[in-house]
């Protein structure tokens, strides 16, 4: 009967975790990475294709290399188009079987059905999934923790045996090697494998079946590294910067497992109080020490806490990536870990089963009413991000994200008054300025944009709408080829940039014929004949007679100029 009871908790526990979320399926997309991942995306919008799959294989876009990730939005764009109802309902069905994963995953460590079924619920319904489960850029999460943990239970499945056969080694690189695909999350699941192992298998057993793991792990942590030097995501601070950092990241992962409060979707860096962080070390270190002191009574105990510092490590900010101290979305795999520790826990009082049972779902109710509750702050970018500024007042992100969707939406004067707020905040993030400027432009106030852009560029060269605003704005105001100038740069820099080829021809156009001996207009005429192939090839230019009059306008102006000197 209990055999037949479990078997069909495989399909209450996802039947269970779609019907609770399921209001999700009516949510927007946001305009905070939505759009690079999947809306204005040019080859994931399209859907599979032969070009999408080697982009797919071959790009760092949005500063992460994660082919597999790419490629299940294309399937998602496929199947449903761009409703967001579809992309929602894919992340939905992967999150609700991780939680049947984890359920799975607590049965083969020994827990009951009963307490494993606590576990899988208090995981799949805590506040602190509702990031990766409702934000559709972060496919990547749930994507890469359904092979994670499939890959942990085929772990598991081998019931330690060294000679296993070739399907099982098969499958179990597989699923890691998708996992890592999808997002590198699961770096750590080779140490964590190591746990599970029993006290009886030797050393060099235990090398021999996570040492493939380890090599894939570590070409994946290099691509990381790499993925994210060339983003400019990587971020310098001193080594005391980046321990106090850690450790306030630990402690908060710690700390909103039981108290899920004040949840936002961009937590900005910013130097800690001073003791903060030694008071968490502190209290990690009294943590490990009980932990490690009870592991002869309760090993899980040890085990659990052992998960969750491992697992915690690389999403600590020890190696700061991005500009926020942590995310929401990053304890997944840390809050594994503590799982085990509050089961191991409730299983050691050895209270009566009922007694067990209602503390145990009291505590499912508790963060489930958490997330039931902050679900609605994910309708759409301004629920989002008005709850990121009611969480955190100085949030530069929330600022910026929310003034862009006023903006869109024509609140030109709460728009500005949110990019001008993110700009006092942080100075220096370009996509404010550039923002703001845009603003200012279509108010007719180019003296404020064009050194809004400038200074936009200046601190990221990789914005290419600031290089297009920014051009715009120079033609506007009169400087013609100074705009041709940097709309020229930005086609050789970013062809796929789809509104430059219009305005650049239709711009030049109005030129031809004109041999302007200016300083910028030579300047743009010995960029364009450096570059005449290539330019011609991304301006798609099939008319022989356009060619030879931007060929004579280049060239008269370079004879002038020769003249002249």
């Amino acid at each position: 009967m209990k055999q037949n009871f479990e078997k069909i908790l495989w399909f209450l526990i996802p039947i269970g975790l779609i019907i609770f979320f399921q209001d999700i399926l009516s949510f927007d997309f946001i305009n905070l990475d939505d759009p690079g991942y999947v809306v204005e995306n040019a080859f994931v919008n399209h859907g599979l294709s032969w070009d999408g799959l080697r982009w797919a294989f071959s790009t760092t876009h949005m500063g992460h290399w994660h082919p597999i990730t790419w490629i299940s939005h294309m399937l998602d764009v496929s199947l449903f188009g761009l409703d967001p109802f579809g992309h929602h309902l894919m992340n939905l069905l992967l999150h609700s079987l991780n939680t049947l994963w984890v359920f799975l995953l607590l049965r083969r460590l020994s827990f009951d059905v009963s307490l494993s079924l606590i576990g899988a619920l208090f995981f799949g319904l805590h506040p602190m999934r509702l990031e990766s489960v409702v934000w559709i850029t972060e496919r990547k999460d749930v994507l890469s923790t359904f092979f994670g943990l499939l890959t942990i239970l085929i772990y598991t499945w081998s019931d330690f045996r060294l000679k296993s056969k070739l399907w099982w080694w098969v499958a179990l690189l597989a699923s890691y090697a998708l996992s890592l695909l999808a997002k590198p999350t699961f770096v750590t699941l080779p140490f964590l494998l190591l746990l599970i192992e029993p006290s009886t298998s030797t050393i060099s057993i235990r090398l021999k079946r996570i040492g493939a793991l380890v090599t894939l792990a570590s070409i994946f942590s290099a691509i990381v590294l790499f993925s994210q030097r060339q983003a400019g995501a990587l971020k310098t601070f001193s080594v005391l910067e980046r321990l106090e950092n850690g450790f306030v990241s630990m402690g908060a992962y710690w700390g909103k497992f039981f108290f899920p409060f004040e949840t936002s979707i961009f937590y900005p860096w910013h130097s800690s109080t001073p003791g903060i962080a030694s008071g968490i070390f502190m209290g990690l270190l009294a943590s490990t020490i009980l932990c490690f002191h009870a592991r002869q009574r309760n090993p899980h105990i040890w085990f659990g806490w052992l998960w969750f510092l491992i697992a915690a490590l690389p999403l600590s900010g020890f190696v700061q990536i991005g500009g926020q101290i942590f995310a929401d979305r990053w304890t997944m795999l840390p809050h594994m870990g503590l799982i085990i520790v509050g089961l191991s826990a409730l299983r050691q009082l050895e209270w009566p089963e009922r007694r067990t049972q209602l503390v145990g779902y009291g505590f499912v109710f508790f963060v489930s009413a958490i997330s039931w509750w902050q679900m609605p702050a994910w309708r759409n970018t301004e629920t989002i991000f008005r709850h990121a500024l009611e969480t955190s007042p100085d949030n530069f992100m929330a600022h910026t994200n929310l003034g862009s969707f006023l903006d869109q939406k024509g609140n030109l004067a709460e728009a500005a008054l949110h990019y001008e707020a993110a700009i006092r905040l942080q100075p220096e993030y370009a996509e404010a300025l550039n923002n703001l400027g845009s603003l200012r432009a279509r108010q007719g106030r180019l003296s404020e944009a064009i050194p809004l852009f400038e200074k936009s560029l200046a601190r990221d060269p990789s914005i290419s709408s600031a290089h297009y605003n920014l051009g715009l704005a120079y033609v506007s105001s009169g400087r013609i080829y100074d705009g041709l100038v940097v709309w020229l740069q930005l086609l050789l820099k970013d062809p796929q940039y789809s509104m430059t080829r219009s305005s650049f021809l239709e711009v030049i156009g109005q030129r031809l014929g004109n041999c302007d001996e200016s300083d910028r207009a030579t300047a743009f005429r010995n960029i364009w004949m450096q570059n005449h192939s290539q330019v011609s090839k991304i301006l798609a230019l099939d008319n022989p007679n356009l060619i030879k009059s931007l060929d004579q306008f280049a060239q008269c102006s370079l004879n002038s100029s020769s003249a002249v000197h």
